[in-house]
């Protein structure tokens, strides 16, 4: 870069944010948080053998205790508090923040008091957002006419003021009951819920945001206001620990809240989210005006909860997922509908203080009620079935006798006069979804909903009016399979940077039937709304109708289109264009967006497939006329595009580092925030997309192609589609593409050094200037591109490297959390040190050869490993050999640095979460496991204790390794005891070998929720299909081999045999085939495992936690006929752990068997309230006294 273009640069900045230049240079102003990090290893020389010992970090934050020394005998040093920037904890929004070393970072509009339950210093709302810094990467900043069209959740009234609430923290208000508005926004980026007022001065409102510190699940919002609204209190950024392990929990640790309302200064009631530390409970009670909360017991599992309605602080119905409902009475919840194995939610919930009430859901469902919720039945009335398989209901008012309903779509509801005899249809003037029907007198009525849009009725819910946000529609229907794996580079350019108001609907959600879900299921549609509405775009729906009920439906379109249509009655192919064209006719689009067609996705095919007869239904009013009496006028899509496929060329294409002039960031910065809200498995894989490519589908000009996606459209994207947005000037603009160029520049040489292996080293140790002349954003930007190049290349030191510039250059970012917690684990984990043990030996050794001689395998001849019954993997050296048994100086050198990086990592977590350390439960379980390594048990019993509070898997996970010591006789994780064996199999997956005689059978099975009756105490009938297919596995092991056994019989579904693989090569597609996974953790940390898996054809792969190139040296052979498929492995345990298995030794193992479409058979115990997919514990023991073969 030029002196004058540096120049230039840098005058930009400080013209922009003048007051937020964040030094980028790691040489200035850098909090020198990884400073114990080293990136330089001691080098190990070679010898015949390897002793990897496990990891023994110890964490640094355990309350009263000195910092332990590691198993290295080497404490590392503690790490300054000094070093730590001041603005950690600072709330996220889009005010310029003040100079700071921290990356996106900025302070509240006011600093908060840290006295217990003393008031924080209050704040106002804004008008506006002020501009973002140039390439930022959070939401959105809020103009006017996004806070115009936000969607609202709530309203509520006292006298002839309403308050309304909703998206992106918009609070409207009005003072003359309606007629006109004003509306404001919270500086603190959230999601407004509910909206509480006991007087026209005295008010709450309440909802969910996303914090750093909390992970991915919501985190409460809770405002308070004694003036009106002219200022508020936070009721959740009181200071102090956020402790969870007393009955009165602070309002800080909340999850996000769903509905509040308050009975005095002091009394008060939540609906939440399940709060997993706390057994899921989603029912909370306040004493002291919402400072502190105590759960409300629930006599058995419901929810999730979405809403609910109290009369009294101890009396109300509380509604949420899977069509669960409960009563509250006194001081418990009491289920009157648990869970059940569907996608339709009950939403919404009226209550009077007369005892009567009503409840409305998904699919036109409604009950009433005339007891408080104690007994339930259908109103007398009833509705058309054309009518219930195309409205969902999504809330439902009353008063006296007259009952109104509404919902998707929001241009009608549902209206009765007598108390639910008679119900007519009456059409609201509403584009999208009726979200809050609120009574203000016996004839005043108010209605809010999609696009920020709010109508009035004088006449108790005959004739309606629209009052705010008149006309809008979605100038764009974004139809996805999946919201975690969408491409959302394409809202980035159409609602946040030309602001189209957009929709998107996830047509499908995964449901597991075998219960998984039934808790912890919360559709994707909650987080696609925080994610589409932080992009600028409107709205994010979900369909209940059409759920994937089996592991991996995406892949088998026959079998989905089976199953849909057995849900549906055989409905499918009319079902499925009628919904798809209500929505065009509800949001009236433009353009129609769908997903790529492949064999990943058989959603989309199917979705390709309709979506001709759907556009034709919702332009033509003759086909179908319910559309039509649903108050839906005909709509005419200008155009549909479907995305292509990864890396093939299209006519339209947004990429990553496509500049966005009008909000001065990229594409790619936007699309990186938005796949954050979404939870991912820790050890995914990062997708190196950098682009989403476009190709014309339908277009109604019958125009052959267009240049881009609104191309000749200018005509019909007028006002009611799409908000005015701001220019930059030209000279603004070019500074901008200056910047972004020697990004790119720069991007471009680091991805070439990659390319060589040559210059692996000299890049790690120019990772100091990496980025250091852009702006913070994009420096870390080109950081996690190179961190997730040397992840997919496999090379840990490279990836670890990068994080640990990660954390020393951005020390209180999101990102920086996030690389501290993979330091923590790989560091900690003996998988990942057995790995790098090896790669560093091949890396010196020089590449592996694949003709190595075969070790002798007692029992097999060398030349039936060639044969087709029992095939090998291609043969590379053993990754554990190079080094003597016996530790030498400089191996301890190196688990002393491991132990020394892994602390630094946990003592920089241990500074997050207001002193709280990381609340990750791989974190936390990986904690517990350094602890018992170390023979510490008092705190391995209190790491365990916190996770254990959680009601998902993690928590069992933990009650399990609590009950380690005594063993009771029925532990909560399968307990498989393997007594070593002498006679090794002859591998030909016959299972005929004495050693399969003896061993103890284990039968994977299909999960299911309290699948034990508590009335009968017997095992329930599976809601799931594949209970009569029988999957049989067999554990066994030697000296030198852990051996499994299978035998899998073929589902009718899968009857036909495919043909065996005669060459067998590392790392195999598996693609739609039948397959059995072992996993196997030697360090029960419950995280970081050896993954080997094995498909019908014979074909295998494996990989070390996120190291697909992981290549052990193991034997598979396959047997198979038309009714099963049989397996016989030997895996060395010197592949698994350096010192092999001894009696005495207790590993973690994960067994399934997945057909993909079909069943999941996992290892369980049968009594579990939480699937654990399939994980399970080994204790090899000795040998018995007397075997099958001796005997003989």
């Amino acid at each position: 870069m030029t002196r004058h273009r540096i120049l230039c640069v840098l005058s930009f900045l400080l013209w922009c944010c003048p007051t937020n230049c964040i030094s980028a240079s790691p040489q200035e102003n850098i909090p020198d948080a990884g400073a114990d990090f080293n990136l330089s290893e001691p080098e190990v020389e070679a010898s015949a053998s390897t002793r990897v010992r496990p990891a023994t970090t110890t964490p640094a934050n355990s309350p009263a205790r000195q910092v332990p020394q590691t198993v290295s005998g080497n404490a590392a040093p503690i790490q300054s508090d000094s070093a730590k920037n001041p603005g950690a904890n600072a709330e996220q929004t889009n005010e310029l923040a003040r100079p700071s070393a921290a990356y996106g970072t900025r302070p509240p509009s006011g600093s908060l008091q840290s006295t217990r339950h003393a008031e924080p210093m209050p704040f106002e709302l804004r008008e506006f957002d002020v501009p973002a810094e140039p390439f930022f990467s959070g939401p959105i900043p809020r103009t006017s006419a996004i806070i115009g069209d936000a969607s609202l959740n709530d309203v509520c009234h006292v006298g002839s003021r309403i308050w309304a609430v909703g998206e992106r923290g918009v609070i409207c208000f009005s003072d003359n009951a309606g007629a006109t508005w004003a509306a404001r926004v919270t500086p603190m980026e959230c999601s407004l819920q509910s909206v509480c007022f006991l007087t026209n001065t005295i008010g709450w409102v309440a909802g969910t945001r996303t914090r750093p510190d909390t992970g991915l699940q919501s985190s409460a919002v809770l405002l308070h206001t004694r003036d009106g609204g002219q200022t508020w209190t936070d009721l959740t950024s009181a200071a102090g620990p956020r402790t969870i392990g007393t009955s009165h929990l602070p309002a800080s640790v909340l999850p996000g809240i769903r509905h509040i309302q308050y009975f005095g200064l002091d009394t008060a009631v939540a609906v939440t989210a399940p709060m997993h530390q706390r057994s899921g409970n989603g029912i909370f009670r306040s004493e002291d005006g919402g400072h502190t909360w105590s759960p409300i017991p629930v006599d058995q599992t419901g929810g999730p909860w979405i809403a609910g309605h109290f009369v009294s602080e101890s009396d109300g119905i509380v509604v949420g997922h899977h069509q669960s409902y409960a009563a509250v009475v006194a001081d418990q919840a009491v289920v009157i509908n648990r869970p059940e194995p569907t996608l339709r939610a009950i939403r919404s919930v009226s209550l009077d203080t007369e005892a009567h009430g009503w409840i409305a859901g998904d699919g036109c469902f409604i009950l009433t009620t005339e007891d408080a919720g104690v007994t339930w039945k259908q109103p007398a009335g009833q509705i058309p079935p054309e009518i219930t398989q195309a409205l969902d209901l999504h809330t439902v008012a009353h008063s006296a006798s007259t009952i109104l309903l509404g919902g998707n779509p929001g241009a009608c509801l549902l209206h009765s006069s007598n108390n639910g005899q008679d119900w007519k249809l009456v059409t609201v003037p509403m584009t999208g979804c009726l979200k809050r029907l609120h009574f203000i007198s016996a004839t005043d009525v108010i209605g809010v909903g999609s696009l920020g849009q709010i109508v009035r009725s004088a006449d108790s819910g005959h004739t309606w009016a629209s009052v705010r946000s008149t006309g809008f529609r979605a100038g764009l229907v974004n139809v996805i399979t999946d919201a975690d794996k969408a491409a959302w580079q394409l809202l980035s350019h159409v609602a946040a940077e030309q602001g189209v108001r957009s929709a998107v609907i996830q047509l499908s959600q995964p449901l597991s039937l075998e219960g998984n879900a039934l808790m912890d299921g919360v559709p994707m549609s909650e987080q696609s709304t925080t994610a589409v509405t932080r992009l600028g775009a409107n709205a994010a729906e979900s369909h209940w109708m059409f759920p994937r009920t089996k592991p991996e439906h995406h892949r088998s379109s026959e079998q989905l289109v089976a199953e849909w249509n057995r849900q549906t009655d055989g409905r499918l192919r009319k079902l499925l264009p009628l919904r798809i064209a209500r929505d065009i006719r509800n949001w009236r689009p433009s353009v129609v967006v769908i997903e790529p067609v492949s064999d990943e996705d058989a959603v989309a095919a199917l979705m390709r497939e309709v979506i001709p007869q759907a556009v034709s239904l919702a332009a033509n009013d003759e086909d179908d006329r319910w559309l039509s009496q649903l108050g839906l006028s005909p709509w005419r899509v200008n155009r549909v595009v479907c995305r292509v496929p990864q890396n093939q060329s299209a006519t339209i294409t947004f990429r990553n580092d496509d500049l966005l002039p009008s909000l001065g960031t990229t594409s790619g910065l936007l699309h990186d925030a938005t796949l954050k809200l979404f939870e991912r498995p820790i050890d995914a894989l990062p997708s190196l997309e950098t682009a989403a490519g476009y190709e014309l589908v339908f277009d109604a000009s019958e125009a052959p192609s267009v240049a881009s996606l609104f191309d000749q459209l200018n005509h019909v994207m007028k006002s009611d589609a799409r908000r005015p947005y701001d220019f930059r000037s030209r000279d603004q603009v070019e500074i901008l593409k200056s910047i972004l160029q020697s990004a790119h520049v720069e991007s471009t040489a680091l991805t070439g050094h990659m390319q060589s292996a040559q210059t692996e080293d000299a890049l790690i140790a120019q990772l100091y200037g990496i980025g250091a002349n852009l702006p913070a954003a994009l420096a870390l930007r080109q950081l996690q591109d190179l961190a997730d190049i040397n992840l997919q290349q496999n090379n840990a030191e490279g990836y670890l490297a990068v994080q640990q510039e990660i954390v020393r250059r951005y020390p209180d970012s999101e990102e920086a959390q996030a690389a501290a917690e993979m330091l923590f684990l790989f560091y900690s984990s003996a998988e990942a040190r057995l790995y790098r043990l090896g790669a560093s030996h091949r890396k010196t050794s020089g590449p592996p050869s694949t003709t190595a001689a075969i070790p002798s395998i007692p029992g097999v001849a060398q030349s039936s490993l060639s044969s087709p019954s029992a095939v090998q993997p291609k043969i590379q050296a053993a990754a554990t050999s190079p080094f003597s048994s016996d530790a030498t100086n400089a191996m301890d050198a190196l688990h002393q640095r491991w132990d020394a990086h892994a602390m630094t990592a946990l003592r920089i977590l241990s500074k997050s979460n207001n002193g709280n350390g990381s609340r990750n439960p791989l974190v936390l379980l990986r904690t517990a496991a350094n602890y018992r390594l170390q023979e510490t048990n008092g705190e391995q019993s209190t790491a365990l204790s916190e996770v254990s509070q959680r009601d998902d898997q993690y928590g069992l996970f933990a009650r399990c390794e609590m009950q380690v010591t005594y063993m009771p006789a029925a532990p909560l994780l399968p307990l498989i005891n393997l007594p070593k064996r002498s006679e090794p199999p002859f591998l030909d997956g016959v299972l005929t070998d004495s050693i399969w005689e003896d061993a103890e059978e284990i039968l994977l099975i299909p999960f299911v929720r309290d699948s034990l009756d508590p009335l009968t105490g017997t095992r329930r009938k599976s809601l799931a299909r594949g209970e009569d297919i029988s999957s049989l596995t067999m554990l066994a092991w030697d000296d030198e081999f852990l051996y499994l056994g299978a035998r899998l019989q073929r589902a009718p579904e899968k009857l036909q045999p495919v043909e065996l693989a005669m060459h067998r090569s590392y790392d195999s597609k598996h693609e739609n085939r039948d397959r059995l996974e072992l996993e196997i953790d030697t360090d029960r940390d419950f995280g970081t495992s050896f993954q080997l898996t094995i498909d019908e054809s014979g074909q295998t792969s494996d990989r070390c936690w996120m190291l697909d190139q992981w290549n052990p040296k193991w034997y598979v052979a396959l047997d198979a006929d038309n009714a099963a498929w049989r397996i016989e492995a030997a895996i060395p345990l010197k592949e698994l752990c350096a010192a092999g298995a001894k009696p005495g030794d207790l590993w973690n193992i994960r067994l399934r068997r997945i057909i993909p479409g079909v069943l999941q058979h996992e290892l369980q115990t049968g009594t579990n309230p939480v699937s654990t997919d399939g994980t399970g514990m080994v204790r090899f023991i000795r040998p018995r006294r007397t075997t099958a073969s001796s005997r003989r």
